[in-house]
């Protein structure tokens, strides 16, 4: 009975990475490489990055879960090498992607600051807005120019603050209806004077 119970160990050690699609026990091509993170709405920037080669391919750690209090704009940006196009997803639904940014083999080196990497128009970003509740958003490399992973990335999520109602204030008010009274004046001096 041990001999038996040893053999089905030894034999699940050996298809359960097969099954996985890698006899070595690394995750197969594709397979997120991080788990899921907690983002705070309005927390700045978030890292991410790949550590593959070749397209499509997850970014890690991903996904990235928060909860919306109101409407929230999600903004990605391509960093270090510019030329890195991503695919968005919120829960599993395809979201916007990022244009293509333009390739240049980091002459001058990388940008590793995000707000840099946002003003420069060579690396590619997204930004759109998503409505109040639960998202869990996934972010895949589909275009790597350079062939090789270790690059990176930076996603945000902001509240869009609501839109205030204009209403006039009190002195608002007087001033609506002093130049209202005026206007009647003028218009009951007209009468009079052309006689009707």
């Amino acid at each position: 009975m041990k001999r038996v119970t040893i053999a089905l160990i030894c034999l699940l050690c050996v298809v359960a990475p097969l099954a996985a699609g890698q006899a070595d026990g690394t995750p197969p091509p594709n397979a997120p490489s991080g788990g899921p993170t907690d983002l705070v709405v309005g927390g700045g920037w978030y890292n991410f990055s790949w550590g593959q080669s070749g397209v499509p391919v997850p970014t890690s750690p991903g996904p990235w879960n928060f909860d919306a209090p109101s409407l929230v704009r999600v903004t990605i940006v391509d960093t270090d090498c510019p030329g890195d196009e991503f695919q968005t997803y919120d829960s599993g639904l395809a979201g916007p992607a990022t244009p293509a940014g333009t390739a240049n083999d980091c002459i001058g080196g990388g940008v590793d600051d995000p707000d840099a990497a946002l003003a420069d128009p060579r690396f590619s970003r997204v930004a759109y807005e998503l409505s109040q509740g639960s998202h869990s958003i996934a972010i895949e490399v589909i275009d790597n120019p350079y062939g090789f992973g270790g690059l990176g990335g930076y996603i945000r999520v902001d509240a869009i603050p609501a839109q205030a109602i204009p209403t006039l204030s009190t002195w608002g008010v007087a001033a609506l209806l002093l130049v209202l009274a005026g206007l009647g004046a003028l218009a009951i001096r007209r009468r009079g004077a052309a006689g009707v």
